[in-house]
């Protein structure tokens, strides 16, 4: 867990760590296992390569100068195991099976995964991870940090109130990827702790002293138990929310040494059930998405929490609420109809506009509209911050709305609707309705608009402050929209005029 948790760079020190001080000497064990796994080929692999491979490698004109027709015993696999090291590194990169040939099934990738990832007397030390390995190298899952929007949102529906945003934790950059949850570019550093820290001392401070607040401590449901008891239950609820997950025994009673140690000083009881409520809000098991893998390795399927998480972290940018996290306990997000039905219902919550937000900003290039985007004021004197941001506001709802009302993706690109309010639809000639601040989508007949390609974000944005550019919307529709990426121009090209 803890290679999975640093920056791709420091992986090779830990493996050539782990070569140096782990590989234990070769002995009687180790040429049993590796017999075991021999025997584990014949048994799970050699189906496989028989039914999916050996038509195409065998021969003196096998496929990629595989001849895997001679490897009929774990004995033959022992004394050639350099091949299977490539043969794993092309099943991995989905080179192999080729495309147009029948492909491995689920089933087939576990087996042969689980049969590679457990060879005895593995040279760590030849399988760094490198820019061309990361795709394949086995264990290869980043878990990432939740992001600066992800965090303040956890925080607040953990506790139960809204954040004090003031308080400035580093914003999350891209990694040239387009998306802040790039696992490789979300590094954590000493400002981060301190951040974090501090938003979790306000937020369990004023939710501790706030005798209105009942979701840290609902005394009504416990107050038969003594002080200590109470603490305990309400550290284990909200570790439960906030790690979302269930919480061992173990890790409530490691939490309330924290209580014991402030009650010890004199603290009261609500100050003492503030430390373990805070130490809970700086876990790895809160900052970090946590998807630890079972020792059988290979393909594996996501456990009923992690998958809530990912569901909770797509539509809301946040952490599972109570329902979900309660679905996930009873194990009711097992079939497709289970999960559809909870994201049905998490699309009617009003915290969806997150995947707007979120996703559709960042995905259409205007996460920083508000600060980039400046039309000249002489030409165009009526933009001005109130349409920036209605114009943005534009954008999140377009995007959130097509998921929130099950509409077709297309509608993404060419759609006969539009999300306004009274001051937009007044800038853009549409029918108005209501005030400037209520939102609606309105009915248009005008082909010309529609969709993302012709938000007035999208165009200021994708323009010079005094005219339109072609080449700049060029770029845009190349690069937000089909995922192209636009070349620099060759050495010596002058600048046009």
């Amino acid at each position: 867990m803890i290679c999975r948790m640093t920056s791709r760079w420091t992986l090779p020190f830990l493996l050539v760590w782990q070569c140096v001080v782990t590989l234990p000497p070769v002995g009687a064990d180790e040429n049993e296992a590796l017999q075991a796994w021999g025997l584990a080929y014949e048994r799970d692999v050699l189906p496989i390569v028989r039914a999916r491979c050996i038509e195409c490698h065998q021969g003196d004109d096998a496929d990629g100068e595989f001849d895997l027709a001679g490897f009929d015993s774990g004995s033959q696999v022992l004394g050639k195991m350099d091949v299977w090291d490539s043969v794993a590194k092309r099943v991995r990169g989905n080179e192999m099976p080729p495309e147009g040939s029948p492909q491995l099934n689920d089933d087939q990738k576990a087996a042969f995964h689980r049969w590679v990832d457990s060879r005895p007397k593995q040279d760590l030390c030849s399988q760094l991870a490198s820019d061309e390995t990361t795709s394949w190298y086995r264990g290869y899952v980043m878990s990432r940090r939740l992001t600066r929007t992800e965090y303040l949102n956890a925080v607040r529906d953990a506790v139960g109130a809204d954040v004090d945003t003031s308080i400035e934790i580093p914003s999350d950059g891209a990694g040239g990827e387009g998306f802040d949850t790039n696992g490789a570019s979300l590094f954590t550093s000493a400002i981060h702790i301190e951040q974090y820290l501090e938003v979790a001392s306000r937020a369990i401070d004023q939710a501790i002293n706030d005798p209105t607040m009942t979701r840290l401590l609902d005394r009504q449901s416990i107050a038969d138990l003594g002080e200590a008891a109470i603490a305990a239950t309400a550290v284990a609820r909200f570790a439960h929310r906030a790690w979302r997950r269930p919480v061992a025994d173990v890790e409530v009673e490691r939490l309330m040494t924290l209580y014991t140690l402030s009650r010890s000083r004199g603290d009261a009881f609500e100050a003492a059930l503030g430390e373990p409520l805070k130490a809970i809000l700086v876990s790895p098991h809160f900052l970090f998405v946590v998807e630890s893998e079972s020792p059988a390795g290979g393909v594996q399927r996501l456990t009923p929490h992690q998958l809530a998480l990912r569901m909770s972290l797509l539509v809301w940018s946040s952490i599972p609420d109570d329902e979900l996290l309660a679905a996930a306990d009873a194990g009711r997000l097992d079939s497709d109809e289970q999960v559809i039905t909870q994201l049905h219902r998490m699309l009617d919550d009003p915290k969806a506009i997150a995947i707007g937000e979120s996703f559709g900003l960042q995905w259409l290039g205007l996460a920083n509209f508000l600060t980039t985007a400046r039309p000249d004021h002489e030409l165009f004197p009526e933009y001005n911050d109130r349409l920036a941001s209605d114009l943005r506001e534009e954008a999140v709802r377009t995007v959130a709305s097509v998921f929130r009302d099950d509409r077709p993706l297309m509608d993404l690109i060419d759609a006969d609707s539009a999300e306004v309010n009274e001051r937009l639809a007044s800038h853009y000639g549409l029918p108005r309705r209501g005030d400037d601040t209520e939102w609606q989508r309105v009915d248009i007949e005008d082909s010309r608009r529609g969709g993302v390609l012709t938000l007035g974000a999208v165009l200021v944005s994708a323009s010079y402050p005094r005219r339109t550019s072609p080449v700049l919307r060029g770029r845009w529709v190349l690069e937000e929209i089909l995922g192209g990426r636009v070349p620099p121009p060759p050495p010596g090209v002058p600048a046009l005029d």
